[in-house]
């Protein structure tokens, strides 16, 4: 939060802030001396020594569990005092997965996926799924498509579209039985275009948004071998 420096520049006594505080809706952070506690979505909090390791390299939030206790409750009084305490989207709950290569997150209603966004070691034979928080509708989606590619290739290995006579039942769950084998070792990414997938929300029925390589990109590497 911003401070006027008028009192420095008088010559009159000056206090600076205790530690400095960053916050996005995808990340949080604070700088307190040589260390700065950092999170990534809803990821775990990580703990780095500026002085020593000014690029971020090697996180010590085990090594000093009271350091990151005392940064958490200076982040719980800051969000307290800015208003947000209870607001999902800047102050997300802290979860124990550590995301990877620039996490971006998906649509609100996609509360399960396998394999998992931004993952690595994905077994081969793994079946795409989606578990939505809300009973799926298909209505109105013919045309619009799902489809894998390998990273940094136009061609489309596979690619579904939905319509009204899918044979996907109407509940919170898509399991993608004719998803292909992958191939080891492989970086691979899926995109979908606006409303591939509709869910039931309280307010009605939410079209899903769409999905780039370049926004709320779905990347995933399989394993080495079987």
């Amino acid at each position: 939060m911003g401070k006027s420096i008028l009192p420095l520049l008088s010559g009159d006594d000056f206090e600076s802030d205790k530690y400095y505080v960053s916050v996005y809706f995808r990340s949080r952070s604070i700088i307190k001396g040589d260390w700065k506690l950092v999170n990534y979505y809803d990821g775990p909090f990580e703990l780095y020594n500026l002085k020593n390791d000014p690029t971020e390299k090697n996180d010590l939030a085990k090594e000093y569990p009271e350091l990151i206790s005392q940064f958490i409750k200076d982040w719980n009084k800051y969000a307290k005092k800015q208003g947000f305490e209870n607001n999902k989207s800047w102050n997300r709950p802290i979860g124990d997965k550590k995301r990877g290569w620039g996490y971006d997150f998906l649509d609100p209603g996609i509360i399960k996926t396998t394999p998992e966004c931004m993952s690595d070691n994905v077994a081969l034979d793994v079946k795409l799924s989606f578990t939505l928080s809300g009973k799926i509708d298909l209505s109105e989606t013919k045309g619009k498509q799902i489809r894998l590619q390998k990273y940094g290739d136009s061609e489309i290995i596979w690619s579904a579209d939905f319509d009204k006579i899918s044979i996907y039942p109407k509940e919170n769950k898509i399991v993608f039985n004719d998803f292909p084998v992958l191939e080891p070792n492989t970086h691979y990414y899926l995109t979908w275009d606006q409303g591939w997938l509709k869910y039931e929300t309280l307010k009605g029925i939410h079209a899903i948004r769409p999905c780039k390589e370049s926004a709320y990109s779905f990347r995933f590497r399989t394993k080495k071998s079987d």
